[in-house]
């Protein structure tokens, strides 16, 4: 690699950049997975629309910070004679760690903080998400159940059939008193 005064900081301003929007944006990602755990066990249709909306942008922030990174690995490569043999030669782009020694000791810690903190983050919203698609399954397990009970009651006077679907009635016994 190129000696400790050959390093670029703009490369590493990106990098240290883009890391602490995307820890930002996934610690933004892990409140919302958050309420929208809670609306779900709540059975609370109303409030999932903005959640979903703001889960939308969020992936849509996020997608743009890691482009940002990618971007800024790229110009780590180009300003590296190594990392550019390495590059040509088809090898994976290089990991943060790959980066760390090309980084001044002082923004070296930052980012390698911020790196971990990131992945920490992102494993927290990877095991919620999981439980949201979790309880969201057991919800949708559970109307299923209660739209076959349903059916299975109303189906004895004809009105739907045991797939909760209208059925073609039978004459159902009915009468009026009109006498009165």
């Amino acid at each position: 690699m190129n000696a400790p005064a050959a390093r670029s900081t703009d490369w590493a301003d990106a990098i240290e950049g883009s890391l602490g929007d995307l820890l930002m944006l996934h610690e933004a990602m892990l409140e919302i997975t958050r309420a929208q755990r809670r609306a779900i066990s709540q059975a609370d249709p109303r409030s999932m629309r903005p959640i979903l909306d703001r889960q939308a942008a969020l992936l849509r922030e996020i997608a743009e910070a890691e482009h940002r990174r990618r971007e800024a690995v790229r110009l780590a490569i180009e300003s590296d004679a190594e990392l550019r043999r390495e590059d040509r030669a088809g090898s994976s782009p290089p990991r943060i760690e790959r980066l760390l020694p090309l980084i001044e000791e002082g923004r070296r810690e930052r980012i390698k903080e911020l790196a971990g903190r990131l992945r920490e983050t992102v494993d927290l919203v990877r095991r919620e998400q999981s439980s949201v698609r979790t309880a969201a399954e057991s919800l949708a397990n559970h109307m299923r159940g209660l739209m076959q009970q349903i059916g299975r009651k109303l189906s004895g006077v004809g009105t739907y059939s045991p797939r909760g679907e209208l059925a073609s009635a039978r004459p159902m016994p009915a009468g009026v008193d009109v006498t009165r």
